[in-house]
């Protein structure tokens, strides 16, 4: 290897980790239930030449949603969720 793929394979296994609970990030994040809900839409966006006429939707709109449910899924990730996190979310202020 040149020392510059071995440098790039140091900083990826350096940066690149899982996280501690992983399994109940895939479990309950709702992130992950947004990007596979997203995949699905863009599927069905391929899908839709051979389903004209069938579904009674206009061209375009899983595309749109699939565009929703991608940003509601960066929304997601940087939202706390207690299903994931195990502790509530800090509110700065009494409950």
């Amino acid at each position: 290897m040149t020392a510059a793929v071995t440098n790039l394979v140091a900083v990826v296994r350096h940066k690149l980790s899982l996280v501690p609970n992983w399994r109940a990030v895939l479990r309950y994040g709702w992130s992950i239930r947004y990007s596979a809900i997203s995949l699905v839409l863009c599927g069905l966006e391929v899908a839709f030449p051979y389903l004209d006429g069938v579904l009674p939707v206009g061209r375009g709109t899983f595309g749109a949603l699939a565009g929703l449910t991608t940003v509601a899924s960066m929304l997601a990730r940087v939202v706390a969720q207690n299903a994931v996190s195990g502790a509530p979310a800090a509110t700065g202020g009494d409950a």
